[in-house]
């Protein structure tokens, strides 16, 4: 299990302008994971979907930048950065492509992102990473960037079906008992599925 955190903040110049000058060096010149966001009172009609998009950047203050001055990304309000000091760049894409599929899966939001993310790659530790995950899911959920559990997401018919994943009965999540294994298919058995 990592370390890492999360930090929130409203996604407008001035906020992002004095949080990149902090001297935090991981905002600068770190591999990072982020979530842009609009809140619930930039939809127009109760029917439209709220607007996500996450990406991941080794100068999250530069990126932040950029994004403010794009038509397609300055219009979202909410700044969450996961950051992390044993994150390197193949944890944050692989963290990138979790969260994309998940935010895709739980369909409370709708996902901006053009792809998948970087998809499959094995890296160095990638079991002890994607086991942090699950911990940084929780804590997004617990601030409102997802509605369902992993288990929910993963067994829904959105999930199934999406085009991010070709699912058997094996790749659901146990429930009751029952092995199988998560999107990413790590084994999963009944004791080691995270309360939730």
């Amino acid at each position: 299990m990592t370390n890492s955190e999360i930090v929130r903040l409203p996604f407008d110049k001035a906020e992002v302008g004095v949080w990149a000058r902090s001297g935090d060096r991981r905002i600068t010149n770190w591999p990072v994971v982020y979530i842009l966001d609009d809140d619930t009172t930039s939809a127009r009609r109760a029917s439209d979907r709220r607007k996500i998009y996450v990406g991941e950047s080794l100068n999250v203050a530069t990126r932040m930048r950029q994004h403010l001055a794009s038509i397609e990304r300055s219009h979202l309000t909410n700044l969450r950065v996961i950051l992390d000091e044993t994150f390197n760049k193949s944890v944050c894409l692989d963290l990138e492509s979790f969260l994309i599929e998940m935010l895709s899966g739980d369909g409370a939001f709708e996902v901006l992102n053009r792809n998948d993310g970087i998809v499959n790659a094995d890296y160095y530790n990638r079991a002890f990473y994607q086991d942090s995950f699950d911990a940084i899911f929780d804590r997004l959920k617990l601030d409102g960037v997802f509605t369902r559990t992993i288990p929910e997401i993963i067994n829904s018919d959105l999930f199934k079906l999406s085009p991010f994943k070709s699912l058997t009965d094996d790749h659901s999540y146990p429930s009751a008992g029952q092995p199988g294994t998560d999107c990413n298919n790590r084994t999963r058995s009944s004791d080691s599925t995270p309360a939730r």
